[in-house]
């Protein structure tokens, strides 16, 4: 009786899950396109969508990523990666994410919600942090990816001096 429990408390969190994911489709902070999931396969613990991102640099792609979900799920955090490579100052170059709810020194919360996740992924990438970016220490580093990572930062200091300059500059 108790696996039986066990079992529908599960199925509920995973329905829960699917629901919210979906409900991105229509969000205004992070648009998510849920492609596959355990409710299409319930053998799988993988969740594979796609983040279409608003910034200038990536708002004409749509970068799919896959959210593995560990045997311990909820109370271990989701192992989550970019299959679609992306050239970004948090994302290294087999396409993991340092974001601090995804750090495995911190305890994670067990009532995060993917969609949580989907949303400072999604955030991440549109406003990345020096704080957490791939750092040369780390061993999946390489120049290429800190040439491109250091031209995507200038990219957008650049566009955040010029809209700064454009408000400034008075027109006749």
């Amino acid at each position: 009786m108790d696996l039986i429990i066990s079992q529908s408390k599960g199925t509920r969190r995973m329905m829960t899950e699917v629901t919210e994911l979906q409900s991105l489709v229509t969000s205004n902070d992070v648009k998510f396109l849920l492609d596959e999931s355990p409710a299409d396969d319930p053998t799988s613990d993988v969740f594979l969508g796609r983040i279409l991102p608003k910034s200038d640099i990536y708002n004409q792609a749509a970068f799919r990523i896959e959210i593995n979900l560990p045997g311990s799920y909820p109370y271990k955090g989701p192992e989550v990666r970019f299959i679609t490579p992306i050239y970004h100052p948090n994302v290294d170059n087999k396409g993991k994410i340092r974001l601090d709810i995804l750090n495995a020194s911190t305890r994670f919360n067990p009532n995060t919600l993917l969609r949580d996740i989907v949303v400072a992924v999604g955030n991440l990438i549109d406003n990345p942090t020096v704080v957490d970016a791939i750092s040369p220490g780390e061993p999946l580093f390489n120049y290429t990816l800190l040439l491109s990572k250091l031209f995507y930062l200038l990219q957008t200091l650049h566009r955040n001096i010029y809209t700064v300059d454009s408000h400034l500059t008075v027109k006749h």
